[in-house]
């Protein structure tokens, strides 16, 4: 409102759509229909005069909406001096008959001077002088107790044009003489009401910064504590992560060697190599897992990326397959390969190889014995998809929010107590990113989850 009346309507626009903007935002249909109908006014007086009746329009549903009929009736006058603006003085004086009958009706003394001066000019304007002169007259009374010297200095004018048009140069001169002296005595105040008006501009603008920097603050604020929650989850995680799956394997380490060192004289070699196997095969869980850990930290940290190489995709997804046929014979699961052509990738070869040990092994991790995994390696629009579907109990829609992320392990369990670390797609994802691929995955419609790698060209 201070930019309307200082006439600077391009700023008084930018901070009324500010203020649309939060309304909108919050549901303040309130708020919302009244600076629409001040905005409208805006573009209104910089001769935009569509924008300005899409603005009412809207103004006017809204207060129909929440039933404000005083902040309708304003709407109304401000469609009434459009109509006014466009020449249009029948619908003008329709609208503005709207508003007169309704301020009267609600006693709403602002909207019926608006509604009254309205009328009072588009009778002017149809060469009705008397109707013309009554409604100047009654604008007159509701402007003086208003105190609306803005608007009585502007009707006096406009009065005495309408008298002299009538013939009747004495009321002419008498209403253009209040005319002068209610002027004169606006000039004055004028000078004042200027730096009072660019006092409070100067703190709107300042108080305006102030905000827009607090809430630049709150914005980093509210980013750092995420990030610090995430920091705080991966903290937890990774001490339950240790004190779970690794301490699992030392303990057994442990008990193991203390039960052969406190048994040993009694017992046989084939025990012995037993007991020793058994301290193998654990040390090599705990040894995995600790690797999980160093390869996910190093791929983590910023350090150069391994030089990329062409790839011939089919003859590392046969190699990889061949290190499975232990697994795959042990569980029974036939494992079919489809392809066509020879399909060839300039990558990183290592973490590509990664990628795929990763979602092969999970895919026979998770399929039950005597089942079904299927890899199937194709051509598309700009690069090379690589599926890989399982015959397992697919992903839980709670779940899918969390396949990718560190030390999550989902309700699904290994088919035959397979070991799991939690790091596995995590891994996938991060490696993925650092080839600019793309890994996403979907339910089967009957059984398993497919895993879907896209590789550009």
């Amino acid at each position: 409102a201070i930019y309307y009346y200082l006439k600077n309507f391009d700023l008084s626009i930018i901070y009324g759509n500010k203020i649309v903007e939060l309304a909108r935002k919050t549901d303040n249909k309130k708020l919302l229909s009244k600076t629409l109908s001040n905005l409208s006014a805006n573009y209104g007086a910089k001769g935009n005069y569509d924008k300005a009746k899409e603005l009412i329009e809207e103004s006017m549903q809204i207060d129909i909406e929440i039933g404000d009929r005083f902040m309708y009736l304003i709407a109304k006058s401000n469609y009434a001096d459009l109509y006014y603006n466009l020449g249009d003085f029948n619908r003008a004086e329709k609208e503005a008959l709207e508003c007169y009958n309704g301020s009267k009706e609600i006693n709403a003394l602002k909207t019926l001077a608006y509604a009254t001066t309205i009328l009072a000019r588009v009778k002017f304007k149809q060469k009705d002088y008397d109707q013309s002169i009554k409604y100047h007259l009654e604008a007159i009374e509701y402007e003086k107790e208003l105190g609306f010297e803005s608007e009585m200095e502007e009707t006096y004018s406009i009065l005495s044009d309408v008298y002299f048009e009538k013939g009747d140069v004495e009321n002419s001169l008498k209403y253009l003489r209040l005319y002068r002296e209610l002027s004169e005595k606006i000039q004055k105040n004028d000078k004042q009401q200027k730096a009072d008006s660019i006092l409070i501009q100067f703190e709107v603008e300042k108080n305006t910064k102030e905000f827009d920097i607090l809430n630049q603050k709150n914005i980093q604020l509210t980013e750092l504590t995420e990030k610090l929650n995430e920091v705080i989850r991966e903290t937890n995680d990774f001490v339950s992560f240790l004190s779970h799956d690794l301490r699992e394997p030392l303990a057994n380490i442990y008990s193991i060697s203390d039960y052969a060192i406190n048994d040993f004289n009694e017992l046989s070699n084939e025990e012995l190599s037993s007991y020793l196997s058994d301290i193998k095969k654990t040390a090599s869980k705990a040894i995995n897992i600790l690797e999980s850990l160093l390869r996910v930290k190093s791929i983590e940290s910023d350090s150069a990326l391994p030089e990329k190489e062409e790839v011939n995709i089919i003859d590392m997804l046969n190699e990889i397959i061949s290190k499975f046929q232990h697994r795959l014979t042990d569980k029974n699961i036939k494992l079919e390969f489809i392809h066509k052509d020879l399909i060839s990738v300039y990558t990183i070869k290592q973490f590509l190889e990664q990628i795929l040990i990763n979602l092969i092994s999970n895919a026979i991790k998770y399929s039950p014995l005597n089942s079904e995994v299927k890899i199937i390696a194709k051509k598309v629009l700009q690069g090379i998809e690589i599926k890989v579907i399982d015959s397992g109990p697919g992903i839980k829609d709670e779940e899918k929010i969390k396949v990718f992320k560190k030390f999550v392990k989902l309700s699904a369990s290994p088919t035959m107590g397979e070991s799991t670390t939690g790091l596995g797609l995590y891994l996938v994802k991060i490696l993925s990113e650092k080839i600019d691929a793309n890994i996403t995955f979907e339910n089967n419609k009957d059984i398993g989850a497919t895993f879907i790698l896209k590789l550009n060209l």
